[in-house]
């Protein structure tokens, strides 16, 4: 019987966990290919699928055309947004050609489908309202500081509203990335959806609405040392280790919004970002400035948010106080 030399062996099991070790770096780059919320919303869609699916005994992989329109079609009634409607296909789509099934989303009648769902109840979702100058105050005031749980909140708002920061990337600061400096702080940003590290500076002020005051105080009470900022905080004012979920900047922003009493529906953890760029329009700043906060790369969105921030400025419509 022949047998292989052992140099033979030696280089076949060489190659073979060189390739393992590809396979997995593969993997990871394709698991990276999207943001962790992105990731994270696809797994919860594709599990609202398969359970909505059981519970109707209907196959969810493959999946028909057919049970896709119904599934999209009970979303509508339920009153899902089209915008959520269209990335649970997307989710469905995504999961059938990971595991090699032709999609059914391309399928013509579920294109359909959606575009009737489209006219139906709109493409377009109302957009939330920017959190300006006077609503942050408006917001800070009615927290109660008296609670750990308010200071925390009181410094999520501040800082998110300072860093003109996207909700994923607030949730996911440490206290490495806090860099104090005799004017204020410099805040590293890691900004997951553009894959870019951003240095924030943060400007110390002589007011209640000092978003490094804040931080420390929360920093402080909570007994933060290391690790995460912003986390989660039990009745009994127990602070959990893990950071927080970036879906809980939108509960934040819209608690306190009720308790200053406006309409909670109208604000998001989006609204932090958008309404620092606003006021900037208000208070003069150029677009430059809201760039150099946001981490935009092009003028456009920051010009339209500092457009809404001066539409009252240098406006026509004022002639008709001359008359």
């Amino acid at each position: 019987m022949a047998h292989s030399s052992p140099s033979v062996r030696s280089s076949t099991t060489l190659v073979d966990t060189k390739l393992q070790q590809l396979i997995q770096d593969a993997r990871s780059h394709i698991d990276h290919a999207r943001s962790d919320n992105t990731r994270r919303a696809y797994a919860s869609d594709w599990r609202s699928f398969e359970n909505w699916c059981a519970a109707y005994e209907l196959v969810s992989l493959p999946a028909e055309a057919a049970t896709v329109i119904l599934y999209i079609t009970d979303l509508a009634n339920d009153g899902y947004k089209f915008s959520t409607i269209r990335r649970h296909v997307s989710s469905i789509s995504i999961r059938h050609k990971l595991m090699q099934h032709p999609s059914p989303a391309r399928d013509i009648h579920v294109i359909a489908a959606l575009d009737g769902i489209a006219r139906k109840i709109g493409k377009m979702s109302t957009p939330k309202r920017a959190a300006e100058l006077d609503y942050i105050a408006m917001m800070v005031d009615a927290i109660d500081t008296s609670r750990l749980l308010g200071l925390r909140d009181k410094a999520m708002i501040l800082l998110g509203f300072a860093t003109a920061s996207r909700r994923s990337e607030l949730v996911n600061l440490t206290t490495k990335d806090i860099e104090r400096k005799a004017r204020g702080i410099v805040v590293t940003i890691h900004a997951h959806k553009t894959n870019e590290i951003l240095r924030k500076g943060i400007v110390a002020v002589h007011s209640d609405y000092c978003p490094i005051r804040a931080l420390d105080e929360w920093i402080e009470a909570a007994g933060i040392t290391s690790g995460p900022l912003f986390r989660a905080v039990n009745r009994y004012g127990h602070v959990a280790d893990k950071a927080l979920t970036s879906q809980v900047v939108a509960k934040v922003v819209k608690r306190a919004a009720e308790a200053a009493g406006l309409n909670p529906d109208e604000f998001a953890g989006h609204s932090l970002r958008s309404g620092i760029v606003t006021t900037s329009g208000q208070k003069g700043f150029n677009i430059q400035a809201g760039m150099k906060q946001t981490g935009h790369k092009t003028p456009g969105m920051v010009m339209r948010y500092q457009q809404e921030g001066q539409i009252f400025d240098n406006n026509i419509s004022s002639m008709l106080g001359d008359l």
